[in-house]
């Protein structure tokens, strides 16, 4: 209840209206009494509670209120922190969470809320898979799935995850029999109708059952004998005495314990021998082997032979018959012809090569020159037969020589040698002029110089005016070379000398000088000039690019290929190596139309331009 203590220090408990006079001065009061009231609610959370009577929101326990009026709002409230736990599950096909006993099929992320606290299950499902294998084996079998050796028939399986492999095993017990045969020639093995003609042990596998044959075979023999007797021959075969040509057999037991059967083909009153020589041919004064059939017959010349050409008899008597005969035969001591040169080619400053017309029987053939007028040859050269040419080296530019071939029959026996030919090597390079050296920066020059004619190539060399020492000769295959890595404001001596037909370099020029600027440009010399270096073909192309780089020093090379849009199509690295290098860029893949190629040489953007790319 309110109670109201007004000016006249009275207590109203009740509605109304009130007057205090003093003097002439009289207070009213209007008054209104309203009973008070209030209501409690009783309330848990987690964590925290918005308390929708004030819209505060608590995070710790305790008992709040709020007062409008004569009513008042009581809280009584309870907060317990949230938990949680995590639980990681994997499965075959279904898994019952025991927290919430409900099943689960399917993979995912499941939750149960107790109170305050939450329990969350991780869930992974793989479908269960099988494979079935049926084997049969003998005796045992190894499952390769886990190297488990099994001897007894049965299902067995092994699980792996979700996957279970299952074997349907059929084990037989291995048998044999043995058959053991002698016998002579051959024996036809009924087992498996194969005609067998070696001795030997033979296995026939039927199944889990193995038919084995030991077999030893003999062998039957033959053979003939060819006799010739005026009167009368006893065979000692059969120990007969034969009276009348003919042909006889006899049957005997060999070592093997197989039929021999021995064939006599029997002459009465007549005899006769075959004899046979072989022609030889040999070289002067060289041992020639002299040969007849049958062996052991004499002939009418020394065997070995030594001497000039001749013919010879062989003859020889049959020990068994006292039959004999003879041939006759040629033995021909080669006369070694002189060789012909039909050409000699001149083929460089310091080559040649000369050519003859081989002659038979010739073993190798010998080669010498010298320079016209000189009272001494070269030492001789040799060439196996049956060549016909020899290429000659080392020899003097620009110098006219005479040359001779000989033949070999043998060692020590050499022909002589033929007619003179007369031959005139090329000329030597001649030497550079019109040296100069444009442009030159502080690290980089251009060489330059005028063309030789016939020349194929040429060297450079270079060093500081103050050094005695010559850079190693570096290679261009035209009348310019650039050279880089120079030192600043330094003085340079350099020269050049040509090579002709890839092989005599002529002598060197005389030096030309320049020097170096004092500070390196903003643009080096080498980005400006090293497009002489770089060559970009086919163009157009249809599939491979060929980008050649020539360099002076080893270098990291990146071909890359933008289109017309500036975007980067292809890509190349490659290490380039000091000389010629060529770097394949497949272009296949990429549309039709126009690139433009760039060549990077040690990150440094050394060469640009446009190729057409062609379907």
């Amino acid at each position: 209840m309110i109670r109201i203590l007004v000016c006249n220090s009275t207590l109203y408990t009740q509605s109304g209206t009130y007057t205090s006079v003093n003097g002439c001065n009289t207070e009213i009061l209007d008054l209104t009494i309203t009973p008070s009231t209030s209501n409690t609610t009783v309330q848990s959370a987690c964590d925290s509670y918005t308390w929708t009577v004030n819209n505060t929101s608590y995070t710790q326990s305790g008992t709040y209120t709020s007062v409008n009026g004569c009513h008042t709002e009581i809280l009584d409230l309870t907060i317990t922190p949230s938990t949680s736990n995590t639980t990681v599950q994997s499965a075959c096909d279904t898994y019952t969470w025991s927290v919430n006993n409900i099943s689960y099929t399917q993979s995912g992320t499941y939750t149960s809320v107790n109170g305050c606290h939450t329990e969350i299950l991780d869930l992974t499902i793989t479908p269960s898979t099988s494979n079935t294998s049926v084997q049969a084996a003998c005796d045992s079998y190894t499952w390769s799935i886990n190297n488990m050796m099994y001897t007894q028939s049965g299902t067995y399986t092994q699980v792996n995850g979700c996957h279970t492999e299952i074997l349907e095993l059929t084990i037989t017990p291995s048998t044999s029999n043995t058959t053991t045969f002698s016998g002579c020639d051959t024996y036809s093995w009924s087992v498996n109708n194969t005609t067998y003609t070696q001795s030997g042990t033979y296995t026939y596998v039927d199944g889990c059952h193995t038919e084995i044959l030991e077999l030893t075979l003999g062998q039957s023999t033959s053979s003939t004998l060819v006799a010739n007797d005026p009167v009368s021959y006893t065979w000692a075969c059969d120990n007969v005495t034969y009276t009348q040509s003919g042909t006889y057999t006899c049957t005997g037991v060999n070592a093997s314990g197989c039929p021999d059967v021995q064939t006599l083909i029997l002459t009465i009153g007549g005899c006769t021998v075959t004899v046979t020589t072989n022609n030889a041919t040999g070289c002067p004064n060289a041992p020639i082997t002299l040969t007849g059939t049958p062996a052991g017959g004499t002939f009418s010349v020394p065997n070995p032979y030594v001497g000039p050409s001749t013919t010879f008899t062989y003859s020889y008597t049959d020990p068994n018959t006292g039959c004999s005969g003879s041939a006759t035969g040629t033995i021909t001591v080669l006369n070694i012809a002189s060789v012909n040169i039909t050409s000699v080619v001149v083929t460089g400053p310091a080559t040649a090569t000369v050519n003859w017309t081989q002659v038979p029987g010739i073993g190798w053939y010998g080669i010498r020159y010298r320079p016209i007028n000189s009272s001494s040859w070269s030492p001789e050269q040799t060439q196996a037969a049956p060549a016909g040419s020899k290429n000659i080296i080392g020899l003097q530019a620009g110098t006219t020589y005479e040359i001779e071939v000989r033949g070999h029959c043998s060692l020590g026996n050499a022909g002589p040698w033929g007619s003179n030919t007369v031959f005139t090597t090329d000329a030597p390079c001649g030497t550079p002029s019109g040296l100069f050296a444009a442009p030159v920066t502080g690290t980089t020059a251009k060489l330059n110089w005028t063309a030789v004619p016939g020349a194929t190539w040429y060297q450079t060399r270079f060093k500081p005016s103050s050094s005695s020492t010559w850079s190693a000769p570096g290679t261009a295959m035209s009348n310019s070379k650039n050279i880089i890595g120079l030192m600043l404001n330094t003085s340079y001596d350099w020269q050049v000398r040509a090579v002709c037909n890839n092989s005599a370099a002529g002598p060197w020029s005389t030096i030309d000088n320049f020097t170096t600027l004092a500070s390196k440009e903003s643009v080096d010399f080498a980005t400006e000039t090293i497009n002489n270096n770089v060559s970009v073909y086919p163009n157009p192309v249809r599939d491979v690019l060929t980008v050649e780089v020539t360099t002076e020093v080893a270098q990291n090379t990146v071909v890359k290929v933008f289109d017309m849009s500036g975007r980067l199509v292809k890509q190349i690295q490659a290490n380039a190596e000091i000389g010629v290098n060529n770097i394949a860029v497949n272009l296949s893949d990429v549309s039709a139309g126009v690139y433009q190629v760039q060549v990077f040489a040690n990150d440094k953007l050394t060469h640009i331009s446009k190729v057409n790319k062609q379907d």
